[in-house]
């Protein structure tokens, strides 16, 4: 089994903040990932998330709610395989 690290590549981040509350002490905001396939037929994508909370994911453009967010990591369910 291949590490997820030589699965997918994250070529591109945009990181936007929208809120930053001082008295709450949180941050609020979005990222959207450029990612490119190293190989054929990938099933699911893990990304590393150390003590961040996921209230949504986007593919292409789309909500999708085939992700698990688990302690450090998310995984990604695309709605097809994704090919190098």
């Amino acid at each position: 089994m291949a590490l997820y690290s030589d699965t997918i590549e994250a070529i591109h981040y945009s990181i936007y903040l929208t809120d930053i509350s001082q008295t709450n002490k949180t941050i609020k905001g979005y990222t959207k990932v450029e990612l490119v396939s190293k190989i054929s037929n990938i099933k699911r994508i893990k990304l590393e998330l150390a003590s961040l909370t996921v209230d949504s994911v986007f593919v292409s453009g789309i909500k999708t709610n085939t992700f698990r967010h688990s302690g450090d990591y998310i995984s990604i369910k695309p709605n097809s395989l994704i090919n190098k």
